[in-house]
């Protein structure tokens, strides 16, 4: 089996050239962060000095993956400022939006997953620990963290059975999990899960992104130019949004469902193409967010259009309602940075492997949407004013109930940071 994940790995790099040659830019942008990584490496190491501090190592797939380590990596930031930060990511999305991360000392791209290249990466990084963030398993990493004693945290894990670990074909991976030091995972049934199948060295911590929304929102930022804007408005908010969600943004508009709301578009990809596609569909009725102190006569727009990354988590402060991209592609976008201030999310079916969309929709603070008859009915329902107020309620709760996964994961980590 591991002949095959080798196999696999080289196949991945392999498609990877293909697509760069191709023209895709986030493959090529894969390559060019790899290129000659071990000088480059070595040459950051030498200019940091590693020898005089302990030095852990965050790795995270991607942006997602990041916003749950980001609240460890701050704490460990501020509870051991002598500690060096080294963070990687294995895809683009990731890399190029937080490259410039003020609270790491090192940003790099994760190399290729081979055994001299993991062992070349640990002996120049040396870290003391390392921090794989929900989703990472990386054999040959993790291998070479295990042959060199470095204690390996999975944090704010999820397991569920159709994982390749659990089939009969997938023993070989199951027993790669007993590279890990410590799990700590999201919810008891990952955690049953894992127990059954032998695997013992478990704790449930909850995930470290309610920590994060929470913590943003005690802190926002107002916008206190978009004030005549939203004026005390119902607003409704499609944040992250795919092709699925700007239709039935669009149809909602069309049938009058939104005549009482000021409307934001936050795409998920944002490109010159798709903002001037908004701009013509509603024609005089839009403007985008980086000209809001400019526009005149505010409080006459419609529509906002979000054409910045990082400032959608700070606009859902002012939402009424809010439909979620990602359900009808690879997954929903996070709706926990909504529901911190209190607003009920809507969200396509592609939400199973997100274990808070099905805990709001067990409480009818979030609603699954098929198709646009779906989206009619959701909008029917919260449009009586007891029933949206309790969906708020229940969501904002739902999120501070859930905080502290961080200060159990930081416990484990400055354990080990501290042993000799």
């Amino acid at each position: 089996m591991k002949f095959l994940y080798n196999v696999t790995v080289r196949a991945y790099r392999a498609a990877i050239s293909v697509a760069a040659i191709a023209g895709k830019e986030k493959a090529q942008q894969w390559l060019a962060g790899r290129e000659n990584w071990r000088e480059k490496l070595k040459a950051d190491v030498d200019e940091l000095d590693l020898t005089d501090k302990k030095t852990i190592w965050f790795h995270c797939a991607s942006l997602g993956e990041f916003e749950q380590g980001r609240p460890l990596i701050e704490r460990v930031r501020e509870e051991s400022p002598n500690t060096n930060i080294v963070l990687t990511f294995f895809s683009p999305s990731g890399y190029e939006n937080k490259k410039n991360y003020p609270h790491a000392d090192l940003i790099l791209y994760l190399p290729l997953d081979t055994p001299k290249n993991a062992r070349d990466f640990l002996d120049l990084v040396k870290p003391k620990v390392a921090v794989f963030v929900k989703y990472e398993f990386w054999y040959h990493f993790m291998k070479a963290l295990n042959d060199k004693n470095i204690p390996l945290i999975l944090a704010s894990a999820i397991f569920r059975d159709e994982q390749l670990f659990f089939k009969n074909y997938g023993k070989w991976y199951l027993k790669s999990l007993q590279l890990v030091d410590h799990f700590y995972v999201q919810s008891e049934k990952s955690k049953d899960l894992l127990t059954s199948h032998g695997v013992e060295n478990v704790e449930v911590s909850g995930d470290t992104r309610f920590d994060r929304v929470w913590q943003l929102s005690q802190k926002v930022k107002s916008f206190n130019e978009l004030n005549p804007f939203f004026e005390d408005q119902k607003v409704f908010i499609a944040g992250s949004s795919w092709e699925k969600e700007d239709e039935f943004t669009e149809k909602l508009i069309d049938d009058g469902l939104l005549n009482d709301f000021k409307i934001v578009i936050a795409p998920h990809e944002i490109t010159e193409s798709k903002l001037k596609g908004y701009e013509k569909k509603w024609p005089g009725q839009t403007f985008r967010f980086t000209d809001r102190e400019t526009v005149k006569d505010l409080k006459d727009k419609k529509i906002m259009i979000v054409d910045t990354i990082g400032h959608l988590s700070s606009l859902y402060q002012y939402a009424t309602i809010a439909l979620i991209g990602g359900g009808f592609t690879s997954g929903i976008h996070n709706i926990l940075e909504a529901a911190t201030y209190g607003v009920p999310t809507i969200f396509g079916p592609n939400n199973e492997r997100f274990q808070e969309a099905q805990d709001l929709m067990m409480q009818e603070a979030a609603f699954e949407v098929k198709v646009y008859s779906d989206l009619t009915k959701v909008f029917n329902i919260l449009s009586d004013e007891s029933k949206l107020q309790k969906a708020s309620l229940k969501s904002k709760n739902y999120v501070s109930e859930n905080t502290g996964a961080v200060d159990i994961i930081y416990a484990g980590i400055k354990k080990r940071l501290l042993a000799e």
